[in-house]
């Protein structure tokens, strides 16, 4: 990952938080460049993350940012072994449900016991 690169998602960052913290492009880019470079978190998660921060500091929701949510893919279609992948759409307190670990960031996720029909 180069500066540029980490620069590019840090004015991305900024930008949708602009209205809601004071934020500068360097101190987001700071941050990025910790979880990257420093803790080896490859690109993708380091920008949820950060994201995430920001949401709790400014007391928002994701979808209150509009656009740039995840994107969803199938299983068969993930092959980068770096890809952090959250299951959305399960029921954690169903009793189909149990909680499997995120080997990327190596959290815990709902996830479901029942084969779905799709």
């Amino acid at each position: 990952m180069t500066a540029t690169d980490l620069r590019t998602h840090a004015e991305e960052i900024q930008e949708q938080f602009s209205d809601q913290l004071d934020l500068t492009v360097e101190d987001v880019e700071e941050r990025l460049d910790t979880l990257v470079n420093e803790y080896k978190v490859p690109t993708s998660e380091a920008r949820r993350s950060v994201i995430n921060t920001y949401l709790d500091e400014a007391g928002m929701d994701r979808d209150q940012l509009g656009g740039g949510g995840n994107e969803r893919k199938q299983v068969g279609d993930v092959d980068a072994a770096e890809e952090g992948i959250e299951p959305s759409g399960r029921n954690p307190t169903s009793p189909n449900s149990t909680r499997a670990r995120c080997t990327t960031c190596a959290t815990s996720s709902p996830t479901s016991t029942r084969a779905s029909s799709r």
